[in-house]
């Protein structure tokens, strides 16, 4: 179960100038990874959340690890799944 992660009212105060998140998780968390994303994109239009597993976030002519570096290295926050 997911609980309500920000106010449903986003402003600058409430993201504290977060834009970009890099949600990190395992294979296997797969699922609970996209409603986390879903969930954070709902609560808070505006921000970006990296999921390197959601078709798209990575294009199929990208260097996979070079992407996964440089969203770490843009990200404003992470979230990791345990």
């Amino acid at each position: 179960r997911v609980r309500a992660l920000a106010s449903a009212t986003p402003d600058a105060q409430a993201t504290h100038g977060i834009r970009r998140i890099f949600l990190s998780h395992a294979a296997a968390d797969e699922r609970l990874a996209a409603l986390v994303r879903n969930e954070i994109v709902r609560l808070q239009p505006g921000i970006e959340v990296f999921l390197a597993s959601r078709p798209g976030d990575i294009r199929a002519d990208e260097d996979w690890l070079a992407v996964i570096q440089r969203q770490l290295r843009e990200a404003d926050a992470y979230v990791v799944l345990l």
